[in-house]
């Protein structure tokens, strides 16, 4: 049960729920606890005393401006850790999952990304 205590507490904010899903699945499956915000109006009470440990912020929100999402994460928490990305492929989860690792440091290294079948050369 310490593996519980050590996850990864992830939100990923995007209001398309197809990407949310798939990215939750993604990420759920490598042993990060996922929680989603697809109302962007529900962001500010979602940060506020929130025990995240990084935000994933898609680029292509549908309608709104992703830059002005995150100046607005950042209005609320100046410190708060946010991802900005974009999903055109496998590829794309792969690096994802990449650079979740190196911006979580150490933490990441608890949950040891696999690549479950995403990377075609495995």
């Amino acid at each position: 049960m310490s593996k519980i205590m050590d996850m990864t507490d992830m939100l990923i904010i995007d209001n398309n729920a197809y990407r949310n899903r798939f990215l939750c699945k993604q990420l759920a499956d490598e042993g990060y606890r996922v929680s989603i915000i697809d109302d962007i109006e529900m962001l500010p009470s979602t940060l506020n005393g929130s025990q995240f440990d990084l935000a994933l912020l898609n680029l292509q929100l549908d309608g709104l401006s992703s830059w002005k999402v995150l100046l607005d994460i950042k209005e609320i928490d100046p410190s708060f850790p946010v991802l900005v990305y974009s999903i055109k492929n496998h590829d794309s989860i792969i690096a994802l999952k990449e650079t979740i690792t190196m911006a979580l440091g150490e933490k990441a290294t608890v949950h040891g990304f696999r690549d479950r079948g995403l990377n075609p050369e495995a």
